[in-house]
């Protein structure tokens, strides 16, 4: 109805899209994928109880980010794929939409420290993975920050993390370090990415994950700023060095 004056500007306009979904199709489409109960592939009219939305290359492999839901909608995993291949971060979401289990593939192989959620998002466990695939170490409960914990507490942190320098050690590796992401330039994203992650007791970075970010190309830039960052001073307690997970950092990205 809103259309019927205008036959001529819509064919043009229509004509334009069909263009660019051919140019768009031939790099990448997205497709939907639906699973039974036992995790098998199933049309869409069959009974399925859950499905994937992926993106797929020219030679019908998954490439990007694919989105696992419920029937009802809910998100209940995200994985990123390399030609076809598990390779990136993984999450899997627990019924209020929190993450509650992450980690790396390589190449369809779990690699890194694999880490387990609690409801509030501290984590419980983390397993480390060789470039095999194999568990070869498992970390409990990294120490969090206790709010107003009592001097006699003997769980106080008396250091807590932090990055060489403080504050103004982590302002100067961003000055020198960070690149705004051209398609952010182009596409105006901008805004703070905030993180999570585990200083280990060696001062080692494991275990980041995005907790708030206005696009996932600011995220990707973020995450590398903690990739090439030097060891970080680990956190103390009764002066001996712990793992640490550290709840928030923000990356602050803004256009001029």
């Amino acid at each position: 109805m809103i259309y019927k004056h205008t036959h001529k500007p819509l064919f043009i306009l229509l004509l334009i899209l069909s263009v660019s979904n051919i140019s768009f199709s031939q790099k990448l489409k997205i497709d939907t994928v639906y699973y039974n109960r036992s995790g098998q592939v199933v049309s869409q009219e069959s009974d399925y109880l859950t499905y994937s939305i992926m993106q797929l290359d020219r030679r019908n492999r998954a490439n990007g980010i694919s989105n696992g839901y419920t029937k009802s909608g809910r998100i209940t995993e995200s994985t990123s794929y390399i030609k076809g291949e598990k390779t990136g971060t993984y999450y899997r979401y627990n019924p209020a939409g929190d993450v509650m289990f992450y980690g790396d593939y390589n190449k369809g192989v779990k690699t890194g420290y694999w880490v387990t959620l609690d409801p509030k998002g501290n984590i419980l466990v983390m397993e480390k993975h060789d470039k095999n695939g194999v568990e070869i170490e498992k970390r409990l409960r990294p120490t969090v920050l206790i709010e107003n914990a009592s001097i006699n507490d003997s769980l106080r942190i008396e250091v807590d993390a932090e990055f060489p320098g403080g504050h103004d050690g982590w302002g100067k590796h961003l000055r020198k370090n960070l690149k705004y992401p051209l398609d952010a330039k182009r596409y105006g994203y901008q805004g703070n990415v905030y993180m999570s992650f585990v200083v280990l007791s060696d001062g080692s970075i494991t275990s980041a994950k995005i907790i708030g970010s206005p696009h996932e190309v600011l995220s990707a830039e973020a995450l590398r700023m903690l990739e090439i960052s030097p060891n970080w001073i680990p956190a103390t307690v009764n002066g001996v060095p712990v793992d640490f997970q550290l709840s928030t950092l923000r990356v602050v990205f803004r256009l001029k």
